[in-house]
């Protein structure tokens, strides 16, 4: 599902705090600059026409957990009856 809107939002901002961990597509630098000022850190991939750039181990680790937890959601959504 595609909620990008919903991170751009400013009440959004005030209700969560932290890490976000997200797909590609969410990068972009003026959300990646709106969510830090509001002291949200925006962990994703990085995309192969990006500069690598250190990523500490256990977000890389989080974002392999994502991966299998979306999956999960997905079968559950999907594929269990009403």
């Amino acid at each position: 599902m595609y909620d990008r809107c919903s991170l751009k939002n400013k009440n959004f901002h005030d209700e969560i705090f932290g890490k976000i961990y997200g797909d590609k597509v969410y990068l972009g630098k003026d959300l990646f600059d709106k969510l830090f000022v509001d002291g949200i850190h925006l962990v994703t991939k990085v995309r192969k026409n990006m500069k690598k750039k250190v990523m500490d181990f256990i977000d890389k680790v989080h974002l392999r957990k994502r991966a299998i937890i979306e999956s999960v959601n997905d079968v559950l959504k999907n594929y269990l009856p009403d």
